[in-house]
């Protein structure tokens, strides 16, 4: 896990957010966030605002959109079972919509240093067997 994510991640553990505010961050939470972790959000500012700017840039409407491509190549297509789309490549986590004929669609997230597409292929054409 990058330390953008690991930064947001201790964030939400005492319930607060990290938002974007103009060219500026805010940190929300319900009482003031302690100040080893305020010291960290100041030191990788600059990350937290690529992240959440490369966040803002990928809306929900663009999972809607990937979803419904999905399941229509699924429909038109009966020899297809799934069907993946990376919606984020370059982010951090990665962002992928995957359909499966059958059962449904949802949205991975995956820590862009974990993010291997090769295996992740290989994981979904082998039905979801971990790949080692």
């Amino acid at each position: 896990m990058s330390a953008v994510a690991k930064l947001i991640q201790r964030v939400k553990a005492v319930g607060g957010e990290i938002v974007l505010e103009g060219d500026g961050l805010k940190a929300r939470a319900p009482k003031p966030l302690p100040a080893d972790l305020m010291a960290e959000l100041r030191e990788h500012k600059p990350e937290l605002l690529h992240h959440l700017q490369r966040a803002r840039e990928v809306p929900d409407e663009a999972g809607s959109a990937v979803r419904a491509r999905l399941l229509w190549d699924l429909e038109a297509d009966p020899e297809l079972i799934r069907a993946v789309e990376v919606i984020d490549p370059d982010g951090d986590p990665v962002r992928l919509i995957v359909a499966i004929r059958g059962v449904g669609t949802c949205e991975l997230q995956i820590d862009a240093e974990r993010w291997d597409p090769i295996k992740f292929l290989e994981m979904v054409e082998s039905g979801g067997e971990a790949v080692t």
